[in-house]
Parts: C-alpha cells; sequence; structure tokens
C-alpha cells in the first residue's frame, strides 16, 4: 500500500516537472497561444461540467494541457489541431475528463451528494403516513429512486 501511494506521488512530482520545464521552455508568443486554448478549455468545462467538476481538478485538465501533443502543435505555429468552436472543444472537455482520474472520482462524488440531497428533499415533501405505507409494502426506496432519477435528468436537460 505505502509502495502504491509512492508511486503515485512520484508520478504526480513527474507530471508536475515536465508541466514547468515545458513553461520555462515555451517562448512567450506560444504562451499566450496557450493561455487563449486554456480559457477555450476552461469554459468547456464549466459549459459541460458546471459544479459536478471539482475547480482543483479542472485546473490539473488545464495544467496539463501544455504536455498535450495537440496543444504543443497548435502553440507552436504547426497544424491547428485544437477544436475551432462550442461543440468541438465539449469533446475535448469530455475526452480530456475521461483520461483524467481524479475528474471521474470528482463527477461521481458530486453525482452521489446530489442524489442523496435530492432524496432527502423527496422524502421531507412526502407525507408521514405515505411514506409509512410505502415502507411497508417496499415500494419506498423504488419510487424515491424513480423521483431522484427524473429530477436528476430534468437539471441535466435529458
Amino acid at each position: 500500500m505505502t509502495q502504491a501511494i509512492q508511486k503515485a506521488i512520484d508520478a504526480e512530482k513527474n507530471r508536475q516537472s515536465r508541466i514547468d520545464a515545458q513553461r520555462v521552455v515555451t517562448p512567450p508568443h506560444q504562451i499566450k497561444r496557450l493561455e487563449e486554448a486554456q480559457m477555450n478549455a476552461r469554459v468547456a468545462l464549466a459549459r459541460k461540467y458546471g459544479h459536478r467538476l471539482d475547480a482543483r481538478v479542472s485546473e490539473r485538465i488545464i495544467d496539463g494541457m501544455i504536455l498535450l501533443p495537440e496543444v504543443l502543435c497548435t502553440i507552436g505555429g504547426g497544424v491547428d489541431e485544437l477544436p475551432n468552436d462550442a461543440k468541438g472543444w465539449d469533446r475535448w472537455a469530455a475526452n480530456a475528463v475521461s483520461q483524467e482520474p481524479l475528474a471521474q472520482l470528482s463527477i461521481d462524488a458530486s453525482d452521489a451528494a446530489l442524489k442523496e440531497e435530492l432524496r432527502k428533499k423527496t422524502l421531507a415533501a412526502m407525507r408521514p403516513e405515505q411514506r409509512l405505507q410505502m415502507a411497508r409494502a417496499g415500494t419506498l426506496d423504488d419510487h424515491i429512486e424513480g423521483i431522484v432519477r427524473e429530477k436528476i435528468e430534468a437539471r441535466a436537460g435529458v
């Protein structure tokens, strides 16, 4: 267990060292292009995930952009491999989140907290005798889960 933790720490230090080294050797005009790309990525992450993605995880994704080949190619003046429209950036954001394990954990935790909050509100809105009757019949949990699912889908616009 301790070795696994140490490996994770070493991998993170290595990643951060590569980010820092790349920033040092990147010329100012390329840094400006990088910052523009990072702003587009921030907007896409916020648009696609909103509060579900922790700000620290979002910044981790943004900071790591300087290591991506498509970003280096674009800011270096080569072929523009980054998206040019909102839908393209949304796809980029979804791909970046899918490749970042911390992002997946952040979204899962956020969704779990939201589900629990909606579950509590739904239970509180029910009459006590209705809750008791459904609990005795064994249908309360399914009923609550159905309502929570509908509310989450409504929030997501599904």
